[in-house]
């Protein structure tokens, strides 16, 4: 089952049977569930979902617009990714920070935490890092 939340204008919180998820619609299993530029925040019971209302299904995973630059993102594969982007195979896939600096790939188990980043993400995902 699906379900959403309410954003700021504050839409609430539903579960909806939906290919692509809007705005606090859930139960996202990763970015790619979600609808344009929207992100699957991640929660491991009723935490708020950022620009959305209500509590929704304890543990369900709601699509939002991505709370910072820094908040773990897995909505390709491939090169290029920028700084808390995923999934990369190995630094190859990860491009540059807004200074120029090279990023590299973190590899990871399960959820661990992601250095520098903010969010769980997508579980076994690798992400870019500084």
């Amino acid at each position: 089952d699906r379900t959403c939340i309410k954003p700021t204008t504050k839409k609430g919180l539903y579960n909806v049977g939906k290919d692509k998820l809007r705005l606090c619609e859930g139960d996202c299993g990763d970015d790619r569930d979600c609808a344009g530029d929207l992100v699957c925040f991640t929660r491991e019971d009723e935490e708020s979902v950022p620009g959305c209302a209500g509590e929704g299904k304890p543990g369900d995973d709601y699509c939002t617009v991505r709370p910072s630059d820094t908040y773990l993102s897995y909505t390709r594969e491939g090169e290029n990714l920028g700084r808390c982007e995923g999934n990369c195979g190995d630094d190859d896939d990860c491009g540059t920070d807004n200074h120029g600096n090279d990023l590299g790939c973190f590899k990871r188990r399960g959820f661990d935490p992601v250095p520098g980043c903010d969010g769980l993400g997508a579980k076994d995902v690798n992400y870019c890092i500084l």
